[in-house]
């Protein structure tokens, strides 16, 4: 494998992460020889990697951050699903597949009724008045919600959520794993 680093050459990861020091005296962990003989091998090359790709250079795949404008008036909203009054409008990413930011739109005195998500997500209230509440648990019921408010949903966990105010809510979520709405099945 031949990993590119920013600012740096090509480095050959053939045999271990030792490869990435040329000379004994480069490498801080004793003789290069032994950093990775049996005794020591779990423990030491995973702390190694782990601090090779915690390393604020360390390759990832990543998309490059790029500037970008969006008005408000532009946003495209779609309905999350039929008989649902929902809209949602993609901010980054695809909340399908992954990591994304998204809007959420619900009209005043919308009720959700019971539901889950395939993902954890975070949100925050940007308009209106919002509950959110799990009802197995208790979690949140009779919290009232407003602008600048947070939560945190976990997933697959029924929860119900409702626009109490006389506008319009809306909602900003955040998941960094694929999300999709759920509902559970009627008997």
């Amino acid at each position: 494998m031949t990993i590119k680093l920013k600012n740096a050459g090509l480095i050959s990861w053939k045999k271990s992460p030792v490869a990435l020091f040329r000379t004994s005296a480069e490498f801080p962990f004793g003789k290069r020889g032994d950093f990775c003989q049996p005794a020591q091998r779990h423990r030491r090359c995973g702390m190694l990697l782990g601090l090779i790709f915690l390393l604020p250079g360390a390759p990832r795949a990543e998309t490059p951050m790029v500037n970008r404008y969006l008005p408000a008036e532009k946003l495209p909203w779609y309905q999350e699903a039929p008989n649902v009054p929902v809209k949602l409008a993609p901010l980054w990413g695809d909340r399908a597949t992954g990591e994304a930011g998204t809007l959420l739109s619900a009209p005043a005195g919308f009720k959700s009724g019971a539901h889950s998500h395939t993902a954890d997500y975070w949100a925050v209230v940007v308009a209106g008045t919002w509950e959110h509440w799990v009802p197995s648990t208790g979690e949140g019921k009779g919290i009232r919600l407003t602008p600048g408010a947070h939560w945190t949903q976990v997933r697959t966990q029924l929860h119900e959520d409702a626009c109490v105010s006389t506008i319009p809510c809306t909602i900003f979520l955040f998941n960094k794993d694929p999300y999709k709405t759920e509902f559970p099945k009627k008997n």
